[in-house]
């Protein structure tokens, strides 16, 4: 009944934007578990022409 907990970041330029995302992810880690994921998201995006702007979201996934 345990999760194994993942954190993952990235970076991403394109012309005058600019995204930066952080996150965490959480598995089973048995092995006859069933597929699934939780996740949470922070993402704060910037342009030349806008003002910033800051997301946050939370997934589940459950594959069969």
């Amino acid at each position: 009944g345990r999760f194994t907990g993942t954190p993952h970041a990235g970076c991403g330029v394109s012309g005058d934007a600019r995204n930066c995302t952080v996150g965490w992810r959480l598995t089973p880690e048995a092995r006859g578990a069933p597929d699934l994921s939780f996740g949470a998201r922070a993402t704060r995006r910037e342009s030349g022409a806008d003002a910033p702007k800051g997301e946050f979201g939370i997934e589940a996934a459950v594959r069969w």
